[in-house]
């Protein structure tokens, strides 16, 4: 299993942007092969703040998912949204419990 986490800080006059932008994202990633989560949201103490947290089958189902006209979209969204501060980590995951 791959989990991909990490955040980005965006122009806060962009925030409802960025919304709408991650929430396409969002919805056509969970529609892919091999998608197990994908979580796009803000922080509710500093709104410039988004956190993406996802859950991939495998690296080759991540791979495609680069490779998907909304990946391209998005990140073509992104200069716009006066992105910066980004720190988004890829983990290679080799077992999983429930926790609670």
């Amino acid at each position: 299993m791959i989990i991909v986490s990490g955040t980005f800080q965006v122009d806060p006059a962009r925030h409802e942007d960025a919304v709408a932008v991650g929430t396409k994202m969002a919805e056509a990633s969970r529609a892919e092969a091999g998608c197990i989560a994908y979580g796009f949201w803000c922080d509710p103490h500093e709104p410039a703040i988004f956190r993406v947290f996802e859950e991939w089958a495998s690296a080759e189902a991540l791979d495609s998912h680069f490779a998907e006209p909304h990946m391209a979209d998005f990140l073509a969204a992104l200069p716009a949204l006066g992105v910066a501060n980004s720190e988004i980590s890829r983990y290679e995951v080799t077992g999983k419990s429930k926790l609670m």
